[in-house]
């Protein structure tokens, strides 16, 4: 399971063209974004903005071919009217982003959000508070690509402009303190990790109360450490808050919910307590597959939870086609030095070694890049 999964809020994190015709980002779920509104009834911002609407509706519905498509559209009408390094062009690269990432597709959302952050840049002025959740997202996607020198610059940066111009309780600041947390744990910097999120959690608590979703993210984001530190009493405890506070605010479908039920169901798993770990990551691994297709990372990641807990049981039938597509899936779509490609051909080679299956296990490990030792 990646450490970083706990940041994963896609479908709460769209940046908005508002009739303010401000780029915010509502980032995992609290950026609001600072700016003076420009002046209303400039017709061709507005034609923008309900283009946006349009490509923000068909996204909201799962209508995610007609999504891009809108989005491109978009994109395509801001740069003939505005050129690209405009505010109103920057945050439609940015929705286009979000839509790709949530799809699974990193790499194109990298791209585009790269560029976006390139730009907003270039707009200034410096520590500009609209350019801080491109950041924020780009941070974040880094730590899921497991580029830690890439993502700490970017995340540190974020979390003390953003407590400077924004204070200590917003929201914005809240979410980046979960985000540089992510990050940490990912790292095993456990202790500072900790202390972010104990912050967050104690503020965010007292502030927007205790079932908000960036608390909620907090309270995962501490199990999921808990958890590395196999204080599984303590992150069993935190898991099930989690759980119980996103079905309750965000429904039992919700991405973030299938996270902390996928969390839970692999922590029973570690703990041998198959008749309640299975229920919950067959659940997990359905949604997804449902939702988000086969390919996308968060699937991938149920396919080998449940091909572990079958491993575990001995029913190794059904654990090889689950462990093989996660690793298939991983490596297309992280790449081999990624460490849950990495997880996944380990989980892979122990599952033909408890099979007694020594010649598929070895041609397995074969796989391992050279500067790489299966553990």
């Amino acid at each position: 399971m990646s450490k970083t999964a706990f940041v994963k809020t896609i479908s709460l994190a769209v940046v908005c063209l508002t009739t303010h015709g401000v780029a915010n980002v509502t980032m995992p779920p609290g950026w609001r974004a600072r700016s003076k509104p420009p002046v209303r009834g400039e017709k061709h911002e507005a034609l923008v903005w309900a283009m946006d609407s349009v490509a923000q509706r068909y996204w909201s519905e799962g209508r995610y071919e007609e999504a891009e498509s809108a989005y491109r559209k978009t994109l395509e009408t801001s740069r003939t009217l505005f050129g690209e390094k405009h505010r109103t062009s920057t945050a439609v690269m940015a929705n286009l982003a979000w839509l790709h990432y949530g799809r699974g597709r990193w790499d194109e959302a990298e791209s585009l959000l790269a560029k976006a952050v390139a730009l907003r840049s270039e707009m200034g002025p410096k520590d500009d508070p609209n350019t801080l959740p491109y950041k924020a997202f780009l941070g974040m996607l880094y730590t899921e690509q497991a580029r830690y020198d890439k993502a700490e610059p970017l995340l540190t940066k974020v979390l003390q402009t953003s407590r400077q111009v924004l204070g200590e309780e917003n929201e914005a600041t809240l979410s980046s303190m979960n985000d540089l947390a992510a990050l940490y744990t990912a790292q095993s910097r456990y202790k500072e990790a900790e202390e972010l999120l104990a912050k967050a959690l104690e503020t965010g608590g007292r502030v927007l109360g205790e079932e908000h979703p960036i608390v909620l993210g907090s309270v995962n984001g501490l199990a999921v450490l808990h958890r590395d530190q196999a204080r599984y009493d303590e992150a069993e405890r935190l898991f099930t808050k989690s759980l119980q506070g996103r079905r309750s605010k965000l429904g039992e479908e919700h991405p973030d919910t299938l996270q902390s039920m996928n969390d839970l169901g692999a922590l029973y798993a570690r703990q041998d307590r198959y008749a309640d770990a299975e229920p919950l990551l067959t659940k997990a691994l359905q949604s997804r597959r449902t939702k988000l297709g086969d390919e996308h990372p968060d699937t991938l990641e149920s396919m080998h939870e449940l091909g572990l807990l079958c491993t575990k049981q001995s029913r190794y039938a059904e654990a090889e086609p689950l462990l093989v597509q996660a690793f298939e899936g991983r490596l297309k779509k992280l790449g081999m030095e990624h460490p849950d490609t990495l997880g996944s051909l380990r989980c892979v080679i122990e599952l033909y070694k408890a099979w007694g299956k020594t010649e598929q296990a070895k041609q397995w490990r074969a796989k391992f890049p050279a500067n790489r030792t299966p553990k």
